[in-house]
């Protein structure tokens, strides 16, 4: 026989008592654990911009890096790797110059348009009746 003293509790006792359980939730309200949507939704619309803004200048880096940084013999860690780039050094070399010409004029041709059309499907454009804006302030 043990002579540990032990508490009565509702996880010890053999059964529960509902009606203490309920004077004890009656106050309780689960929704009030969730965030409030609108904060939460409120900054989507920030977070679209920078992630559509963030593409051209992604563009133009790797372009640069390419161009200038890029290592002088084929290696797997930095570089445009293809099949044809892997072959030879003046293939890697010549892949290299290639890919960051086009990825770093993609993303100089492509910033000013996205400056130009991201505010206008963001906030949208006013036109007599027609409302144009793909993203709106309002869910």
């Amino acid at each position: 026989m043990s002579t540990i003293p032990t508490e009565i509790t509702a996880a010890t006792e053999g059964s529960l008592d509902i009606a203490s359980i309920k004077s004890v939730m009656d106050g309780f309200d689960p929704a009030s654990l969730l965030p409030d949507l609108s904060k939460v939704f409120g900054s989507l619309v920030g977070v679209c911009r920078v992630a559509v803004m963030i593409g051209p200048v992604i563009a133009l880096i790797l372009g640069l890096a390419y161009l200038f940084l890029a290592p002088k013999e084929a290696n797997y860690y930095f570089g445009y790797r293809c099949y044809f780039g892997m072959g030879s050094v003046r293939a890697w070399r010549f892949t290299q110059r290639i890919a960051g010409m086009i990825l770093g004029g993609l993303g100089l041709q492509s910033m000013p348009r996205f400056q130009i059309l991201i505010p206008v499907f963001v906030f949208g454009l006013q036109r007599g009746n027609l409302r144009i804006a793909m993203l709106s302030e309002n869910f």
